[in-house]
């Protein structure tokens, strides 16, 4: 038996070290997939900047892109095109010249004049809705639509610094009402004025 003793050790150091391959490849795609979800995490958490505000969310949003005259639209999943979107925020800016004159609009006609224009919501089907917004309770109000899908959402009016009224509009499809009414309270938790006042509060922060 003693000639075949070397073949033995050399399947024996052969096993060994199959097993430590196996080991290190383990290590290897354990390692990559932490740094995936990492990365996945840190670009759900990063800063939108929207006409002066910016906010951050946990889950990924698209680029913002223009939809109008002094509008943008952010989106989830950010890869969705026009009417496949499960959320999205559109926000309006107003000069002051919009609201300060006699003739000025109040923010219920901002918000129904961009639930309808920009929205497709439906015309005065909407109760009140308040959330807490810049650290302050905000007024808003709810509104439905078929279009291009059955959805409901918020609007709210925000005033900045300067003078300039934002209206947000938060739009979500009914089958994701529940997710979507969470993002909506993590995004206007997160809200802050001024693009470099999120890379000063950290993810979550209120």
């Amino acid at each position: 038996m003693a000639p075949h003793r070397p073949r033995f050790a050399r399947l024996r150091e052969d096993a060994r070290a199959a097993a430590l391959l196996r080991g290190a490849t383990a290590a290897a795609l354990l390692q990559g997939a932490v740094l995936v979800c990492v990365a996945s995490a840190a670009r759900a958490e990063s800063a939108t900047v929207m006409h002066g505000f910016c906010f951050r969310s946990p889950l990924p949003l698209s680029a913002p892109r223009t939809v109008g005259l002094d509008a943008l639209l952010v989106a989830h999943p950010p890869e969705a095109t026009g009417g496949e979107e499960r959320f999205s925020l559109t926000a309006v800016r107003f000069p002051p010249e919009v609201t300060d004159t006699k003739a000025g609009m109040t923010p219920a006609e901002l918000r129904e004049y961009v639930t309808v224009t920009f929205l497709a919501g439906q015309r005065q089907d909407g109760t009140p809705v308040q959330r807490q917004i810049l650290g302050r309770p905000v007024q808003g109000e709810t509104f439905t639509t078929p279009v291009p899908a059955p959805s409901l959402g918020e609007v709210f009016v925000l005033r900045r610094s300067d003078g300039d009224s934002v209206v947000l509009g938060f739009k979500l499809r009914q089958d994701w009402a529940e997710q979507g009414r969470q993002l909506i309270t993590a995004i206007t938790t997160s809200l802050r004025e001024g693009e470099a006042s999120c890379a000063t509060a950290g993810p979550g922060q209120a």
